[in-house]
């Protein structure tokens, strides 16, 4: 097997908009310079004003007033570039999900639970929204302050670069304290998350059946259990992002307070003036307070990876090397199961044990047996959903691994009937170019002589009864013109009347396998019946 799909990176989703991030950071490091020079510039003020000098004063307020108006119109269009950046890299993670749903083979697909799909689309894309890229947000703002502000202090006085130093360096490692602890619980809140999103799904799909049987509370309570452990999940890693923060913020104070003392011995030696010592204070200060916050954001990183690293391991799939001497049939002669076994990886009993079928006839043949008797597995095989553990099954005697064009011959109707959006034409032809006059006549033969309109073909889907929506997926199946079609439960919520005209549909299908599966026997014509 080889993989398919790569891994995304932030690194990566950034860089594809590399000439915006670029930018960004331009415009970012021109309005924390401007607060620096304002700084200085506020200093240089005082000190012309203690000095009362008013020759240069004029000067200095035309850059102040410069100074305020760069400020607040580059970070504006620093926030306008990059939330066009984060947005974008949150549009390609969503599709990046949706792409690898539809393009990988439905037989991986059926792998993750639906939940998981959900919480990959929703949720952890929605934590990444809040936790990496409002992040980068902010830290891109500290960056820009600390790399200007170091060369103006190195500037001003050399020896307070080091004072500065130490600060950044504290900001890096205090992150590591908790990071094992953070990374951990986020592990625990996205499985938490995948595992209530399931729930929830699963209670849409059944909700008539959980009214019919009254049994709302008994859900609601699940719901409500599986709620209380995401959100006890998130709860301790909020509390240990704060105390991680607290911490730092205590141990930073009291370096703010030592390097606020060597300023002072510096200025009291006289080796800084008065206006060098207001600029220093200020960008210190700057400094100093962003500090905790920077170790907040690399806390976040480091959790944020784990949600991408959730999102990679859901959009990542693997496709069946090409198998050389695969062969595109045109034409089905035989379908054969060979002494074929399957058991279910989550179970230890077989649901199909040497089991073999040889089907030469063309037209119906009748699969039927209770439930878990493995019938709908048989033809999940058939459509290469799973690999059987042993023997094989085989198409005009060709290995099924060796059938290229296999999705083309298998056409397969689930007991569920699911419609899409757009007309009823477009979900009878699974939008492949289809003549009304051939809807209108199958539609005609399965009795749904009131569908049998241009009008209604092209109008938006309508809600159908349950018989209705059978003979419609029925003929969707039909309309398609494979080699072999597989029907579950087909004749299931239909009247006597509806099954005797589907009946009569089927029994013409003369020039196809027809493979139907039921839990009775059908009064249709076939070619073979097989119970297991």
């Amino acid at each position: 097997m080889k993989q398919k799909t790569k891994g995304l990176t932030f690194a990566t989703l950034i860089l594809e908009q590399k000439y915006l991030f670029l930018l960004a950071l331009v415009l970012i490091f021109i309005s924390e310079g401007a607060i620096h020079l304002f700084q200085i510039v506020k200093g240089r003020l005082v000190e012309l004003a203690v000095a009362g000098s008013t020759s240069a004063l004029g000067q200095e307020v035309a850059k102040f007033i410069a100074l305020v108006l760069i400020i607040p119109f580059t970070f504006y269009l620093y926030s306008k570039v990059y939330l066009r950046i984060s947005a974008y890299c949150l549009r390609r993670l969503r599709q990046a999900i949706f792409d690898s749903m539809l393009k990988r083979p439905y037989a991986q697909f059926i792998r993750h639970s639906e939940g998981r799909y959900l919480n990959a689309y929703t949720s952890q894309i929605n934590t990444l929204e809040g936790s990496y890229f409002q992040g980068i947000f902010g830290f891109l703002q500290i960056v820009g302050t600390s790399i200007p502000g170091l060369f103006l202090i190195y500037a001003i006085y050399p020896p307070l670069l080091v004072v500065s130093l130490i600060g950044m360096a504290l900001a890096v490692t205090l992150p590591e304290l908790l990071k094992k602890r953070i990374v951990r619980l986020e592990k625990q809140a996205i499985a938490a998350d995948e595992s209530n999103l399931s729930i929830f799904n699963e209670i849409l799909n059944g909700l008539e059946t959980i009214a019919n049987f009254a049994k709302e509370k008994l859900f609601i309570g699940r719901f409500r259990r599986s709620t209380a452990v995401y959100t006890q999940g998130r709860k301790k890693w909020h509390r240990s992002m704060a105390a991680s923060f607290h911490i730092a913020q205590l141990l930073l104070n009291v370096y703010s307070i030592v390097a606020l003392l060597f300023v002072a011995t510096v200025v009291s030696d006289g080796s800084l003036g008065i206006g060098d010592y207001i600029a220093v204070l200020g960008i210190l200060f700057n400094f100093t307070d962003n500090l905790p916050y920077t170790i907040n954001y690399l806390q976040r990183f480091k959790a944020a990876q784990e949600n991408l690293n959730y999102i990679n391991e859901t959009i990542a799939y693997e496709e069946l090397p090409t198998v050389q001497d695969a062969v595109n049939l045109k034409q089905v002669e035989d379908i054969s199961f060979d002494n074929i076994s399957f058991t279910y990886p989550d179970s230890e009993k077989p649901i199909l044990e040497d089991f073999s079928l040889k089907i030469s006839e063309r037209g119906i043949t009748q699969i039927q047996g209770e439930s878990g008797r493995g019938k709908s597995t048989l033809l999940s095989l058939l459509c290469a959903y799973h690999p059987v553990d042993e023997g094989n099954i085989y198409l005009s005697g060709i290995a099924l691994d060796h059938v290229a064009n296999l999705n083309d011959l298998v056409t397969i109707m689930r007991q569920d009937s699911i419609f899409f959006d757009g007309s009823l034409a477009d979900n009878l032809s699974m939008y492949h170019p289809v003549s009304d006059e051939k809807l209108m006549d199958g539609l005609r033969r399965l009795g749904l002589d009131h569908l049998a309109d241009p009008e209604i073909l092209h109008a938006p889907i309508s809600q159908y009864s349950g018989g209705e929506a059978r003979r419609l997926m029925v003929l969707r199946a039909l309309l398609r013109g494979s080699e072999i079609i597989i029907l579950d439960e087909p004749l299931a919520n239909l009247d006597p009347e509806s099954i005797r005209l589907l009946g009569e549909v089927l029994a013409k299908q003369k020039d196809r396998f027809l493979l139907l599966i039921t839990h009775q026997p059908v009064s249709i014509p076939t070619q073979l019946s097989v119970t297991l």
